[in-house]
């Protein structure tokens, strides 16, 4: 058989027609895969509002922050919440944690005498 013959004979069995379908249903399959994949994929995002950026809701380091605010319009106190992932709250706990002004060194009474005057215990002068 040539191939005119070949196509017609295949056109006129059918053989065009449930290739397409065959071809139909694989791309169907794929897509549906990919939709599921995209659903898992987006339903585990939040969304770092300290860095403005998705991240998995799987991050273990995640925090959530609660916030007293006002409101703009009525004045009424309101609680808001900010999401941070791991790293960005781990940022924010290192701005939030005091540090001493003067770390412990090689001069102990000196770091003492600074620690009493912090703390209110001492009328003198701040360490100098």
């Amino acid at each position: 058989m040539n191939p005119v013959q070949t196509d017609r004979h295949c056109l006129l069995n059918g053989c065009q027609l449930a290739y397409a379908g065959q071809m139909l249903g694989e791309a169907q399959a794929m897509l549906e895969q990919a939709m599921t994949e995209k659903r898992q994929a987006m339903s585990g995002a939040l969304w770092c509002d300290l860095g403005e950026h998705a991240f998995s809701s799987k991050d273990r380091k995640r925090a959530v922050y609660k916030i007293a605010t006002v409101d703009e319009e009525t004045g009424d106190p309101v609680e808001d919440q900010l999401t941070a992932c791991g790293p960005h709250a781990a940022e924010r706990q290192m701005q939030l944690t005091r540090k001493t002004a003067l770390p412990p060194g090689p001069d102990s009474q000196l770091y003492t005498e600074f620690l009493e005057w912090k703390s209110g215990q001492s009328d003198q002068e701040p360490p100098k």
